[in-house]
């Protein structure tokens, strides 16, 4: 649109009449329009990226903190069942009452705890002169049904 010598400078003969001035103002504004736009939906695109990276590190910083506390009230919830049983079920199943609040939180080292009284020989039990311990003759079984306690 503009007339531009080779020499990249105007002269004047080549001056624009109004009608080409106006076709050349109009046509640099819609480039500044187009260009000012297309810098917009590049800041837009920018901040949307970056925030929707940071929502998605805070959700996911949500979702962590709501796991752990749904975990913390499930055990919670099975320490107090555990609690409400008396010590013979406990015992049936093979935790002491202090032993309540580990074997809910730290499994593991309740299972370390099963393993190593496994390995180690029953009271009672003697070692033959193979080495083997001798196994232990239980008493004649008591009622189960106490019929006096009632």
């Amino acid at each position: 649109m503009c007339r531009i010598d080779e020499k990249n400078s105007w002269t004047e003969s080549q001056r624009l009449s109004p009608k080409e001035w106006d076709l050349l103002k109009r046509h640099v504004i819609e480039q500044a329009q187009d260009a000012r736009g297309q810098a917009f939906r590049d800041l837009a695109v920018g901040v949307l990226s970056r925030s929707q990276a940071a929502a998605r590190g805070a959700l996911d910083a949500v979702r962590k903190r709501w796991r752990a506390y749904r975990l913390w009230r499930e055990r919670r919830a099975a320490i107090r069942a555990l609690g409400a049983l008396d010590d013979r079920m406990l015992k049936d199943i093979g935790l002491g009452r202090s032993e309540i609040a580990t074997a809910i939180c730290d499994p593991e080292r309740l299972a370390a705890r099963a393993l190593a009284s496994a390995r180690r020989p029953q009271r009672g039990a003697r070692a033959d002169t193979r080495g083997r311990p001798k196994p232990v003759t239980k008493p004649a079984a008591s009622p189960l049904i106490d019929k006096t306690a009632a």
